[in-house]
Parts: structure tokens; sequence; C-alpha cells
């Protein structure tokens, strides 16, 4: 950390009789945190025998402070490779939204996402999520969230993963789909 600005690197050995690199990852990220929060990351994995680029990810974003408001939105570029070098996907994500910390305890948000596979035009999510945190302590919360999901007809199976932020890919393909999510966090 230098001032406000925080800056990390990881770099995980790839433990491949013979190379370190192929199967190695390597992400960057860089924050800054002023009157604006100001984000940037990239990470990149090799395959384990041809050592080639395998995932790579880069994401910029941006939060806007304004009274009770924090506005934000960032662009996510997601590119997933065959061991040969071929793409077999190119993520493109728009996400906005706003954070309301309407109570002491409480904080809700608004969040829309626009996720897109350019390498496969079908494979397309736009999600709305709902939610709110309730504060019990500084360490334990309780949430409640809605997702709404209206997924185009390739958005199936492992490629659904590509572009919902629905971690699961339950929802429907060439459909709409709602999920409510109830639960506690705490920090260790």
């Amino acid at each position: 950390t230098f001032g406000p600005v925080t800056a990390g690197v990881l770099y995980s050995l790839g433990e491949q009789a013979g190379s370190t690199s192929n199967n190695s990852i390597l992400a960057v990220g860089l924050s800054y945190s002023g009157p604006v929060t100001l984000s940037f990351s990239h990470e990149f994995m090799k395959d384990q025998i041809t050592g080639e680029k395998v995932v790579k990810h880069t994401g910029v974003g941006a939060a806007v402070p304004f009274g009770d408001f924090t506005f934000k939105a960032n662009f996510l570029r997601g590119e997933n490779n065959n061991a040969d070098g071929t793409t077999s996907s190119k993520v493109n994500g728009l996400g906005v939204g706003v954070d309301w910390k309407w109570h002491p305890m409480n904080n809700a948000t608004v969040a829309y996402y626009d996720n897109k596979d350019k390498e496969n035009k079908s494979n397309h999510t736009k999600n709305l999520v709902l939610s709110n945190d309730y504060f019990i302590s500084k360490r334990t919360t309780i949430y409640a969230q809605a997702a709404f999901v209206d997924a185009d007809a390739g958005a199936t199976g492992a490629a659904a993963l590509k572009t919902s932020i629905v971690a699961d890919g339950s929802f429907k393909p060439d459909a709409k789909t709602t999920f409510i999510n109830v639960g506690i966090n705490h920090n260790f």
C-alpha cells in the first residue's frame, strides 16, 4: 500500500515435472481509494502440458460515493483458449449498480450485469440483482438477494457459467429465471 494506492501480485508455480511455468498462474491488481475508487486487475493461467495461456481475465472498475449512495461500474473481459491456442470463449461483461446505506445497519444494492460471449453470440445473459445486507455486528451480516436472469438460447451447461453471475448455472436457457437467496455471513 502506497497512500491511496494498493497493489498486489500473485504468482503460482505450475508444479509440472520439468517446468515451473506450465500450469502456472499470474495475477496483478491495482486500486486507488480517494474521492473515487478505481480498480484494475489482470490474470492468466497456463496449460499444464503446452504452457499456452489458456485463461485470461482483465477487469476495470470505478465507484463514486454521493451521500448515502455509491454508484459503481465495471467492465470485465474473460478469454478461454484451448491448449492449441484457439479461442473457445471471449466474454465481455458490463456491470452497473448503486449501493444505498439507507440505515446504519442496512445497505441495499441494485445492480445490472450484461455478459456476452463473442465466440458464441447466443451465450448471453442479462442479470438484475436486488439485495440488502443487515449488519448484526462488525463481523456478522444477514443478507437477502433476488437475482433475475434473462438467458439466451446458448447459455447452457458450462457455457452458461461464463456469462451469468449465478454461479451454479441452473437457470433455464432462452428463458427468464428468478433466484432468491438468504443467508448469514460471518468473518472469522
